[in-house]
């Protein structure tokens, strides 16, 4: 006989998304990558991002909510630059979250 224990999710107070303005990925183990902070992914239904250079290239793209971006492109490093995104995640409360911002790649 096996019980379970299941804790219900509060997803309306899961908290906010965030997304850094600077990271720097040179492997020191401290914000190598780029990547949202959010009190709950569970509670995430849908969700992406896209990131631009400044040429309005798209340089990389997840639906992942745990995404981790290290700062290349087309398998090779950006240099120190700063970079758009914009990002949507639907929550399972029905709660539409957008965001847009500028990541500095700090080396």
């Amino acid at each position: 006989c096996v019980t379970v224990f299941v804790e219900p999710m509060d997803c309306s107070t899961a908290g906010e998304l965030y997304l850094p303005n600077a990271f720097s990925p040179n492997n020191d183990g401290e914000n190598d990558f780029f990547r949202l902070y959010y009190g709950n992914r569970i509670c995430i239904e849908t969700f992406k991002l896209v990131i631009y250079n400044r040429w309005g290239e798209k340089v990389y793209e997840s639906t992942d909510p745990a995404f981790k971006w290290d700062g290349s492109y087309r398998k090779k490093e950006e240099g120190t630059a700063v970079f758009v995104y914009y990002t949507k995640a639907t929550l399972i409360t029905g709660e539409e979250i957008v965001k847009k911002g500028n990541i500095s790649i700090i080396r």
